[in-house]
């Protein structure tokens, strides 16, 4: 897993890409899987919050996401949040709301992700990672779970992520509560805050 020094690193240097450092960093800060940041069009885009409604995948296009279950994340960075709807704006396609956020090279489907991880992949060589095939998009999601544990109670973590075991949806019962949602924006920002503030170009 990576640290958070080295995830300081990896979004100080300049990329090659921003779409991929934007999809990056959007992995960082909420443990979005990369099918779901995929799946994100103008629509999902909320008030300093994202509605988590699809996954995309090469095979089935379009999904509901992992578990059938639609969550939101929140986004507790104006910078980030500005920089989703800067993305959003520029899909050329026309397409309304039914546009994606990470539009690709042609209309009605998102970019694939393995270009993120590309060029995510490049910086990690960038900042001293000899060999960075042990990086995967994937490893955000456990960046995210590892350093929000503890940080917040177990069902709010669960919350966020969307790990649901069935006995965790009986006792939360499908309705996030206010205190857990701010409790989650504390914690996201005293673990993101320190990384971004080293971000200099979004």
């Amino acid at each position: 897993i990576l640290t958070p020094e080295l995830a300081a690193a990896i979004f100080q240097r300049p990329w090659k890409n921003q779409t991929s450092k934007l999809a990056n960093l959007l992995a960082m800060c909420t443990g979005l899987r990369a099918g779901e940041i995929q799946g994100l069009r103008r629509q999902d885009l909320g008030q300093n919050c994202l509605y988590i409604r699809h996954s995309w995948n090469y095979d089935d296009g379009l999904k509901p996401p992992k578990n059938n279950e639609q969550r939101t994340a929140e986004i507790v960075f104006p910078e980030l949040m500005g920089a989703l709807i800067d993305q959003a704006n520029s899909n050329p396609y026309d397409e309304g709301l039914e546009g994606y956020v990470f539009w690709a090279s042609i209309p009605g489907k998102p970019c694939e992700s393995k270009a993120w991880l590309a060029d995510l992949r490049e910086v990690c060589k960038e900042v001293g990672i000899k060999d960075p095939s042990w990086v995967t998009f994937h490893a955000w999601r456990h960046f995210f779970a590892t350093y929000m544990h503890g940080k917040v109670q177990d069902k709010v973590l669960q919350m966020a992520t969307g790990h649901k075991t069935h006995a965790m949806l009986q006792h939360y019962a499908n309705h996030s509560r206010l205190e857990d949602i701010n409790e989650l924006k504390i914690a996201q920002k005293s673990v993101f805050e320190p990384i971004l503030a080293q971000v200099v170009d979004w």
